[in-house]
């Protein structure tokens, strides 16, 4: 079972050598390549078109990053999944771990949701621990978006998977405490699944309202973050008012008000 950790790590040095490989997308020379064990050829061949398709298709959902991306390949210990783990490291570079079994042929990987999950989260700066449940469930959303941009889903498969995901999770909820009290309690409990996938209705609510509203989707207005504020916003509060900035009225500051006075069952309607 993959490890639903959702853990930041904050990077101290990077000292490591980077081995960039060459290829002929605009966006793979945005990544530096970081072999941390001894992979073949072939294996590095693999999972370096596999990642760079990820990050390709990430770019065209949430914008180009203005950024390099390092990306870190460990073999993993466990042979059950693609890729068992991975985490995001941030400071002076953005960078995502991936611990991967390179056993696994090419479209197995590809319906592995680790590698657009962590990507994304590079989108938006670290939010600390008391708001994974904003974090988590904006990569848990996003990495729906990005895997149907690959064509792994479409777009009908990919609300379905959303709304089945849903309903597997809501019974976790309560109804005598607000959202935000019960995302905090489902972390505390270990409860990663139920954390990740109800705070995507937060995402799934926000992207009707600007569409509704504003004639635009979320990952618009996250494209257009990109280029304005990704790289000066620095906490939570920064990257709210920056996303409500050119809105009509602030949705994502209101939507953040209602979830921490409304529960779950209520709070999105």
């Amino acid at each position: 079972m993959k490890l639903f950790l959702g853990v930041v790590f904050v990077l101290v040095s990077c000292g490591l050598n980077t081995s960039n490989l060459g290829h002929e997308s605009q966006s793979s020379s945005q990544i530096a390549w970081h072999w941390e064990d001894d992979f073949s050829v072939k294996e590095q061949e693999k999972l370096t078109k596999y990642l760079t398709e990820v990050t390709e298709a990430t770019y065209k959902v949430l914008g180009e990053y203005p950024f390099k991306v390092h990306y870190f390949l460990h073999r993993s210990d466990s042979d059950k999944e693609p890729i068992p783990w991975a985490h995001t490291e941030r400071g002076d570079v953005e960078s995502v771990h991936f611990y991967v079994c390179a056993d696994f042929p090419l479209s197995d990987f590809r319906t592995d949701w680790t590698a657009p999950h962590e990507i994304s989260h590079l989108s938006i700066p670290f939010l600390g621990a008391a708001n994974a449940w904003f974090s988590e469930g904006y990569a848990t959303y996003m990495q729906l978006q990005i895997m149907k941009e690959m064509g792994v889903y479409t777009f009908k498969e990919m609300e379905a998977r959303y709304a089945m995901k849903d309903e597997l999770v809501k019974g976790a909820f309560s109804q005598s405490k607000c959202f935000i009290e019960d995302v905090k309690d489902l972390r505390a409990g270990y409860n990663y699944p139920a954390m990740y996938w109800g705070s995507v209705r937060y995402f799934r609510r926000i992207d009707l309202q600007l569409k509704k509203q504003e004639n635009i989707s979320l990952t618009q207005c996250i494209q257009s973050y990109q280029k304005k504020n990704r790289k000066t916003d620095k906490n939570f509060i920064g990257l709210l008012h920056s996303l409500d900035q050119d809105l009509k009225t602030p949705l994502f500051q209101n939507l953040l008000e209602r979830c921490q006075q409304k529960a779950f069952s209520v709070a999105f309607d």
